[in-house]
């Protein structure tokens, strides 16, 4: 059970892991995590770092995770700490 419903999306994103570059699209989200759609495979407990664009200001927020699920579909993140909005 889930502590907070998940919004359905469709989002393109570019993401780090081990300060790699990767490409995946955001599937859902909620406050505390993510599904990113990537048919490369990940290591759970791998870190994570993704710029997303805050609904409200247009500008891109700084979102630290975890991986806690990967399989061949994609990837489950548990998000640790959204970074103040940056400029575009």
């Amino acid at each position: 059970m889930r502590k907070h419903p998940r919004s359905h999306c469709n989002q393109s994103v570019l993401f780090l892991a081990n300060s790699q570059p990767h490409r995946g699209v955001v599937k859902n989200a909620c406050p505390s995590g993510l599904f990113i759609e990537t048919h490369k495979p990940f290591v759970v407990g791998q870190s994570i770092e993704l710029r997303i664009p805050d609904p409200k200001t247009r500008k891109l927020k700084l979102l630290i995770g975890v991986i806690v699920r990967s399989g061949p579909d994609g990837i489950g993140i548990r998000v640790k700490n959204i970074c103040a909005a940056t400029g575009d």
